[in-house]
């Protein structure tokens, strides 16, 4: 998604919350539909995580996770995890999703998991607890 895209999509997300003739429950509804649906990943560009924390976790194999959110992200933490992805939302939300101490690089080769066979619990990692179920619905939809 590029630049003009986000601004649409952030002038109809305002557009719909100060309509009065839609109902707020609705408003919420219609919002959090588009915000689960439009998101840019680390790959689109750097996507600031700080201030974040694992908010919930996502039971997934790692081809489905690059399906969707592309390749995973260069610049983490790689003595706790093995890979990580970082997501925002059309909303500004912010997510990551990540291995925490499962991985070859903290367990070493003889105890850490193969990540890139089978699934495997990730975390999802956020400053809000709405992220989660986005990221779920987003895999779990793929």
């Amino acid at each position: 998604m590029d630049n003009q895209q986000e601004d649409s999509i952030r002038s109809i997300l305002g557009d719909i919350s100060r309509d009065p003739n839609i109902s707020e429950p609705f408003k919420s509804v219609i919002t959090e539909t588009i915000s689960t649906m439009c998101f840019i990943t680390h790959n689109d560009r750097f996507i600031d995580i700080n201030n974040t924390h694992k908010k919930g976790d996502l039971i997934a194999d790692y081809n489905s996770i690059i399906q969707k959110f592309g390749k995973p992200s260069l610049c983490f933490d790689d003595i706790k995890s093995d890979y990580e992805w970082q997501i925002e939302f059309s909303d500004g939300l912010v997510a990551a999703i990540y291995d925490y101490k499962i991985g070859i690089n903290y367990c070493g080769e003889d105890e850490g998991e193969i990540l890139t066979e089978g699934e495997h619990s990730w975390s999802i990692g956020g400053s809000d607890p709405r992220v989660v179920k986005r990221i779920q619905e987003i895999i779990k939809y793929s």
